[in-house]
């Protein structure tokens, strides 16, 4: 992690467990609560396997990826990923400790228009938790429109636990 920027090294630290690279898969369990077309709220039990969710992997944000990093400050960060034919920032909003506060990026969809363009995602994190050697946002909310007034968040979440 030598060359990189003290915010950055902050998160990915203790994100990481010392260990450099993570693990490049995750299963987590979860509950909470879903918001389908725009009106009806369904609560749900699940667990789901992530292989590219930076958020949920910390290990596929380490340097030695595909990712630059740089700070845009000491409290914002900024991964750039090479996932072809995509570059996506994914901002990480961190605290003193390196603890993500939230996340935002551009992602493709039409939520609210009739056209497709890059609209803002992402959503605010509650509470981390570690789970083993992995420390994960554990109480999440996001949703499309981050950071505009049009925002209205559709997934909230609780993960119960974490597997490699």
């Amino acid at each position: 992690m030598h060359g990189l920027d003290e915010p950055v090294r902050r998160y990915l630290t203790p994100a990481l467990g010392g260990r450099g690279i993570g693990p490049t898969h995750v299963r987590l369990t979860m509950v909470g609560r879903t918001e389908v077309g725009g009106w009806l709220q369904l609560a749900f039990t699940a667990e789901q396997e992530f292989t590219a969710e930076s958020i949920w992997m910390p290990g596929m944000l380490a340097p030695e990826r595909v990712v630059s990093w740089r700070a845009e400050g000491d409290e914002v960060i900024v991964a750039s990923l090479d996932v072809a034919p995509e570059h996506p920032d994914v901002r990480l909003r961190i605290d003193a400790s390196g603890a993500v506060g939230s996340v935002s990026l551009m992602r493709w969809g039409n939520v609210g228009q009739e056209d497709f363009e890059y609209i803002p995602f992402g959503g605010d994190i509650h509470a981390e938790r570690r789970f083993g050697t992995l420390l994960l946002p554990s109480e999440v909310i996001i949703g499309w429109w981050y950071g505009t007034p049009r925002y209205q968040p559709f997934f909230e979440a609780t993960i119960l636990d974490a597997a490699v």
